[in-house]
């Protein structure tokens, strides 16, 4: 019997062998291909958010971290070395809420980090309070960003269209950084967790313009993604950010609607790692989603 433990150990450890050589060489394949502006990867932290933007020139963008990273090969910092990246130029946070900010507390520790970007909302969440002052320990440059400021990284623009500097009380979800993003032609809107009711004030004050990509409010749920705002932005892609959970996320009427609108829509639940290309003309989205795969097949060996 011992011995048979000891055998199936072994594959075990010859198939992790294989993944880890495979995982960290595929990366240099992909980077090879095509001339990119960008690359968008909707990463799959499962019940949060995260989100990656990467250029050509080397410059590397983080929104938002999901939930606090676990002991498995799920988590956001594996991610990010597997596509041997050592530094982020930004991090921005949408909202000091759990599912996307718990995972940056790691990220912070690990890699690099240039400029933080928050609206300091106030929150009084134990895990907010030790990311800035992880912050302020790793003497990262702290930017506090409202309505109306407009941030460049590198190549990237991004123009801040909530909340208003003014406005820093109330629900968290409604006072979500919302960031309008255009690189060499390409628009994306982030929404963090914005509700209908941030939805009708952005549309009251006219902050609103068609955009290529929507990154859907919420994970989906009923409370955001209402008809007029979807009709006001026009987008041709919906990504949704969720996994499992009991909150009915994403909505089953928000994704008819979004159906309806026909926008193509796309969940990292049911998709895993939703990652797009962009050349500055055409918008490609990388079919076979490698790293995901790779990534579930490194959490069922060990």
């Amino acid at each position: 019997m011992p011995a048979k433990k000891n055998i199936q150990f072994g594959k075990h450890q010859l198939l992790i062998v294989i993944l880890i050589l495979l995982f960290f060489v595929s990366p240099l394949f992909l980077a090879t291909e095509g001339n990119d502006y960008l690359t968008l990867h909707f990463i799959d932290v499962g019940q949060g958010d995260a989100i990656l933007l990467t250029s050509r020139s080397g410059i590397n963008i983080l929104i938002d971290g999901g939930l606090p990273q676990q002991d498995n090969f799920y988590h956001l910092n594996f991610y990010l070395k597997s596509l041997g990246i050592k530094e982020l130029d930004a991090v921005f946070l949408s909202h000091p809420h759990l599912d996307h900010m718990g995972g940056l507390i790691q990220v912070l520790d690990e890699f690099k980090v240039r400029k933080f970007f928050d609206t300091k909302v106030e929150s009084s969440s134990q895990t907010y309070l030790k990311l800035l002052d992880i912050i302020a320990y790793h003497d990262i440059v702290y930017h506090q960003i409202h309505r109306g400021d407009r941030v460049r990284i590198g190549e990237f623009d991004f123009s801040v269209l909530h909340p208003r500097r003014e406005f820093l009380l109330g629900s968290l979800n409604n006072l979500s950084m919302v960031l309008e993003m255009e690189k060499k032609g390409l628009t994306v809107l982030f929404t963090g967790d914005i509700e209908l009711g941030t939805e009708k004030e952005l549309l009251r004050n006219n902050k609103l313009s068609p955009v290529d990509i929507l990154k859907v409010a919420h994970h989906g749920s009923l409370t955001s993604s209402a008809k007029d705002f979807l009709l006001k932005i026009e987008p041709q892609i919906a990504v949704i950010q969720s996994g499992e959970n009991s909150f009915g996320h994403p909505s089953d009427v928000v994704i008819t609607r979004l159906q309806n609108k026909n926008i193509t829509t796309y969940r990292t639940d049911k998709d895993g790692d939703i990652i797009f290309s962009w050349d500055g003309r055409k918008l490609y989205l990388q079919e076979v989603n490698f790293l995901t795969r790779v990534r579930k097949l490194f959490s069922k060996a060990s």
